[in-house]
């Protein structure tokens, strides 16, 4: 299972409790920068997104747990950061997501959404893609 978080996500939470929140606080596998509104994941359960070579199939929305609240350089924690995402999220802030075509993933790749139903050509594809891990993946020689 890989964690997928969205910079847009990250900019409308820090907007609610009024602080920028760093990246890793969620701790995910991809982070994407979509251009768009945010929380653009909430219409893609269910769907597969073409990151580099891999193909991801998005199967449901992440539920997030105090460890949210801890800043991971300085480890003060703010509460109010869980309360906004159960309060504006459902306790929910990004996707789960499993492989179904292994593949090379690169900072910069593409990130497309593949229509519903189709194993064919993605339908769009303004995103870059940002593996915070994968620095750590490919030394340990995990496989996406």
């Amino acid at each position: 299972r890989l964690a997928v978080a969205f910079g847009a996500d990250r900019a409308g939470l820090g907007r609610l409790v009024g602080s920028d929140l760093a990246a890793l606080r969620f701790r995910p596998n991809f982070l994407i920068d979509a251009s768009g509104r945010e929380f653009p994941e909430d219409a893609w359960v269910g769907q597969v997104l073409r990151v580099g070579g891999l193909r991801l199939r998005i199967d449901q929305r992440d539920r997030r747990c105090v460890m949210v609240t801890i800043d991971p350089v300085t480890l003060e924690r703010n509460p109010a950061i869980l309360r906004a995402i159960a309060r504006e999220r459902d306790s929910r802030v990004g996707v789960y997501g499993s492989t179904t075509e292994p593949g090379q993933v690169a900072v910069g790749d593409l990130v497309e959404l593949e229509p519903r139903g189709s194993p064919g050509p993605p339908r769009c594809g303004t995103a870059s893609a940002r593996n915070h891990l994968g620095t750590r993946h490919r030394q340990y020689g995990h496989d996406y």
